[in-house]
């Protein structure tokens, strides 16, 4: 696992979405966070989408799922 999935477990809180996990990381491209950072985080199991059958809804809002939880108590700890 990368160090931008682990940023993103770090800084996701409650429900956010793309624009506002982007500047939590304080990031502007957009196009390599989705492919650098959110993707490798949702195929990891690590988040997931609040509208799963919507991938592409404006309102869509990513959160941590339990494996992201667990994760974020492990690194958590070492921050």
């Amino acid at each position: 696992m990368g160090e931008q999935v682990k940023s993103v477990v770090l800084k996701i809180e409650s429900e956010m979405s793309v624009v506002e996990i982007m500047a939590a990381l304080e990031l502007k491209g957009r196009r390599n966070f989705l492919q650098n950072y959110l993707q490798p985080a949702l195929k990891s199991g690590f988040i997931e989408m609040t509208q799963p059958n919507s991938p592409k809804s404006p309102t869509q809002k990513y959160r941590l799922t339990e494996k992201g939880e667990a994760l974020l108590g492990k690194i958590g700890d070492h921050v």
